[in-house]
């Protein structure tokens, strides 16, 4: 296929992780594949680009990168828009775990790939025997074949996204204010040693558990280094379950002298290591995610997260003493159990401790956690649309009631100017956004207050 053409379509139009995230999936993809083939484009659907326009007569591969139930009967759409005569190969952690679904509702598709794409299409491309590649189902005789899943092997050092083929400028946004910089993803582990079980992180996409892997500091600190947008965002579940690798890889980044600014996700365990802290605030760390999930001890018990309310409270008072971070939390609701005051709770348990940020998440049901069993035996807890676990005492509707109560309630006009202007301040913002980011939380803070005192 060296004299042949491969496109690449990110299909998501309108879901809100499309709207300025890169889709390094596909990037990655291209990176394995291009000693192969003579050309690849990547699109991305969001920027309302015509799939077809981009194919060529050279056309020989189309892949399609699905990764959630957004979106479902337009993506199947576009993929049946798709030319019959090009082999059609889709990916993606929702389609590994739906691939009977997909293959039912778009009669294109030849081939799933199931977890990890990156040997895999290359064995496709080189030519090997479908029936001979593990980790792929396919299309033969008018039957649907599995074959066994392929073992997953450790995190590549020398594959990493190729940007060169990015046709689209991706700048950050919250709550739909851009923040004046261009925004770029870098994973520099896969997969979680923990099993908390909400979570299906820890596990790959066929439910089997995936053992953490991370890459050397110089290959993560080598890829940041060819990267042109200002802020980072690493896309580690964990990105601290080698503390000594994390701290390796921001000595590097300041060695080497890169002014950038990053963001990354962990647990309350970095507050063990203040030395690693000052180094990520020291090189321009400027948010950071944890992952709390609730303030109570029978919850977080329940769910296997393996910290307590007190151990987070003492997390939080090392992490406040980095005064140049925003600290991002992320909580659950609707707990098996949980009660509207428990579930209320969380806004002020997220100010006693000082988060900048909360986001506020239903618990929800994948295909492989360990919730079932526990829905299972607890009379009255269903699971709904989109995998969200409810109740009768708490429907759906109640849950979304509970949660802007939560937010309205955390997000006083108090807290929201604090945390206008801790970003101000820290540089989280270009300076010629600065008056039109004030005026948009402004604007919000005002529509946040005559929304609690409508009817």
């Amino acid at each position: 296929m060296k004299d042949q053409h491969v496109l690449c379509i990110f299909p998501y139009r309108t879901s809100e992780l499309s709207g300025f995230l890169p889709p390094i999936g596909l990037e990655h993809i291209a990176a394995a594949i291009e000693d192969l083939v003579e050309s690849i484009t990547i699109i991305n659907m969001q920027f309302k680009d015509d799939a077809s326009s981009f194919i060529k007569d050279t056309t020989s591969l189309i892949c399609v990168s699905i990764n959630w139930e957004d979106e479902k009967e337009e993506v199947c759409e576009l993929i049946n828009q798709l030319p019959s005569n090009i082999l059609t190969v889709i990916g993606g952690r929702y389609a590994t775990i739906n691939a009977e679904e997909f293959f039912a509702a778009c009669p294109n598709i030849d081939i799933i790939i199931r977890g990890d794409g990156e040997e895999i299409i290359r064995d496709i491309i080189l030519g090997e025997p479908l029936e001979e590649i593990t980790g792929i189902s396919f299309r033969r005789d008018g039957k649907v074949i599995h074959n066994p899943n392929r073992l997953l092997d450790v995190v590549s050092n020398t594959i990493y996204p190729n940007r060169r083929l990015r046709r689209y400028t991706y700048r950050f946004k919250i709550a739909d204010i851009e923040l004046g910089y261009r925004i770029d993803l870098v994973s520099s582990s896969r997969g979680c040693p923990y099993s908390c079980k909400f979570c299906t992180f820890n596990m790959n996409p066929l439910g089997g558990k995936r053992n953490w892997s991370g890459r050397s500091a110089e290959s993560v600190v080598k890829e940041i280094e060819e990267i042109e947008a200002e802020l980072v965002l690493f896309t580690d579940d964990n990105f601290i379950v080698d503390m000594d690798r994390a701290g390796a890889i921001f000595d590097l980044i300041k060695k080497r002298g890169i002014k950038k600014k990053f963001a990354l996700q962990c647990r309350i365990e970095l507050a063990s290591r203040p030395d690693v802290l000052q180094k990520m605030q020291d090189v321009g760390v400027t948010v950071i995610m944890v992952g709390i999930e609730s303030p109570h001890d029978w919850i977080l018990k329940q769910l296997d997260k393996r910290i307590t309310q007190q151990g987070i409270r003492d997390a939080f008072k090392v992490f406040n003493r980095f005064d140049r971070i925003v600290f991002q939390g992320f909580f659950i609701i609707g707990n098996i159990g949980e009660t509207e005051e428990e579930m209320k709770y969380i806004s002020a348990f997220a100010r006693e401790i000082g988060l900048n940020i909360i986001v506020i998440s239903f618990l929800r049901y994948e295909r492989f956690s360990h919730l079932k069993e526990i829905i299972d035996a607890t009379n009255g807890y269903h699971i709904g649309q989109k995998g969200i676990i409810y109740s009768d005492r708490y429907p759906i509707t109640k849950l979304y009631e509970i949660k802007k109560w939560i937010k309205n309630d955390f997000y006083s006009i108090h807290n929201r100017v604090k945390l206008a202007g801790k970003i101000i301040r820290i540089g989280g913002i270009n300076q010629q956004v600065v008056f039109p980011f004030i005026r948009g939380c402004f604007d919000r803070l005002i529509y946040s207050v005559k929304s609690n005192f409508a009817w």
